[in-house]
């Protein structure tokens, strides 16, 4: 993914489709790569250096994933958001594998490689706070809570968190 870096002016949905498609292709290697490490058909070396491309390419598809949430709403179509989210899902499951066989294995104890599926983790739980975000801007219970509170903190109807306690 190195070969496309955009600039946030010009950043859009299919600029992130690309990042998402090389994201994807990167982690599933990763995940055959920890596979056959496992299997002992491949060297510990060879595993972490696809550990820290999957997490340079994740970490270039988490600032678009940023930078799309900050587009003003409506920006984007809800059937559009539904898909990526569904992409993003099928993303996050092979990165949960990846770090489950790692783990199992005993590659997240070694000092070698510890920190690079932390990393990848990490990576993982920015893409699932972005579903949850994304979700929970079509559920329209808490669409409502925020215009309740919202209504509540104009007139004044609100309590101070150190009152509380």
């Amino acid at each position: 993914m190195s070969s496309h870096t955009f600039s946030p002016s010009t950043y859009n949905f299919e600029h992130w489709q690309i990042s998402f498609h090389e994201a994807m292709a990167v982690v599933l290697r990763l995940q055959e790569s920890v596979q056959k490490t496992v299997s002992r058909q491949m060297g510990t070396l060879g595993i972490l250096a696809g550990v820290w491309k999957s997490n340079r390419d994740l970490k270039v598809l988490n600032t678009g994933l940023k930078q799309i949430s900050e587009l003003p709403s409506g920006t984007i179509g809800r059937e559009r958001l539904k898909n990526q989210t569904s992409q993003l899902r099928r993303l996050l499951l092979s990165i949960e594998r990846s770090y489950t066989i790692a783990v199992g294995h005993g590659l997240t104890n070694r000092k070698l490689t510890g920190a690079a599926f932390e990393c990848l983790r990490f990576q993982g739980e920015s893409i699932a706070d972005y579903i949850d975000s994304v979700e929970l801007s079509f559920d329209n219970n808490a669409l409502r809570s925020v215009r309740d509170g919202r209504e509540q903190i104009k007139n004044g109807d609100f309590v101070v968190m150190q009152r509380l306690f």
